[in-house]
């Protein structure tokens, strides 16, 4: 008995609301703002909610852009009203800081407010408030931001295009393609980001992304590639084949993750070349890519692939690729755990990296090679 009350006292409780209000207004700077960062301890205790939101006036800056901050986090309406005061603190972080988290609080009432802010006379707060409205995405805000795609400053008409594709709808495609076709890549590169974050694959906007894979720029051909893939329209299988011979690896391992995003066939002899041709990353994401393809040809690569036993890593990702591939046929007989991740989602960046799988996790040399 003795030791089961030892081993409750060890469990971590959480602070009461009078506990919270306590270190939140505690004399000490420092306690205050780690008070404010516990945000988790406000969650359903409505004094400590009203703790937080007293603390967005603390005399200490950094207590009231921690406590914005933290407010933002909770997604709680109620705090909208409190935060949209701090949009006019005299500090630049502090109006950062709420505008992210009415961002954050997908707070449309202060639409307006946020739109106003793109005029800032701070760099910080004027992206932040581009971002934002983006998150928010309400329409009123089409307008202003198309604006913004003209202004000098490069860093807010990226934000612009990333916020008007957050926004989305037919108002913003025309401008989004407009910025695409421009000179300036940063810029470039966003808007093929914004265009294929909107799932809206009409005629223009493959043509214009087809168009991009093609730039001059590396990073512009590279987002324009993921892009296409993003929108999954098998019209533009023709142009991520070609860029799988694309001189830049970059562009290269988008092409190949692209073709397995849009489940193409057509994608299979592509494939087929580089996964034994390329570098270590690309070879891996061409499994991955087969496994997503499916059907017998690509299957029968994996399996050939898998049992050359030449390299341990690409033989991995064909096994659990080919497995994967099986799972979402409906054959369970063999399970890898890695197959599991790979079956029903696209993979994150780490899942095609060796030491995600690689059976020797200890050769730390190997795994950055």
């Amino acid at each position: 008995m003795m030791e089961l009350l030892s081993t409750l006292g060890r469990i971590p409780m959480k602070a009461s609301g009078a506990d919270f209000c306590a270190r939140i207004r505690s004399p000490h700077p420092g306690a205050r703002y780690n008070a404010a960062s516990e945000y988790e301890e406000v969650r359903g205790d409505r004094r400590a909610f009203a703790c937080l939101v007293g603390a967005l006036n603390d005399r200490d800056a950094g207590v009231r852009g921690r406590a914005t901050r933290s407010l933002g986090l909770l997604r709680n309406p109620r705090a909208i009203r409190s935060v949209m005061r701090k949009l006019t603190d005299t500090s630049n972080d502090i109006r950062k800081d709420a505008v992210e988290a009415l961002g954050m609080l997908q707070a449309r009432q202060a639409v307006t407010a946020l739109i106003g802010l793109l005029d800032d006379r701070n760099q910080r707060v004027h992206r932040a408030a581009a971002a934002a409205l983006g998150r928010i995405g309400d329409q009123r805000a089409v307008p202003a931001l198309v604006k913004k795609l003209k202004t000098s400053y490069q860093m807010m008409r990226a934000e612009a295009a990333t916020a008007l594709g957050g926004i989305g709808g037919s108002r913003v495609v025309d401008p989004l393609i407009e910025a695409l076709e421009g000179t300036d890549y940063i810029v470039q590169a966003a808007a093929a980001h914004a265009l294929g974050g909107m799932r809206v694959a009409g005629d223009r906007v493959v043509s214009a992304l087809e168009k991009a894979c093609s730039d001059h720029e590396d990073y512009v051909r590279t987002a324009a590639v993921e892009a296409l893939g993003a929108l999954g329209d098998r019209r533009a299988i023709g142009i991520l084949a070609q860029r799988t011979r694309d001189t830049n690896p970059f562009v290269r391992e988008a092409a190949v993750v692209a073709i397995g995003r849009l489940g193409d066939p057509r994608g299979i002899a592509p494939l087929e070349h580089i996964i034994r041709k390329d570098r270590l990353s690309i070879r891996m994401a061409a499994a991955w890519s087969l496994g997503m393809v499916g059907g017998l040809r690509a299957l029968g690569v994996l399996q050939r692939i898998e049992h050359n036993g030449n390299e341990s890593w690409v033989d991995s990702m064909a096994r659990a690729s080919l497995w994967a591939a099986l799972v979402r046929l409906g054959v369970h007989a063999v399970i890898d755990p890695l197959a599991i991740v790979l079956a029903f989602s696209d993979p994150p960046r780490v899942v095609i990296d060796p030491c995600a799988f690689h059976p020797d996790r200890k050769n730390i040399y190997l795994c950055r090679n």
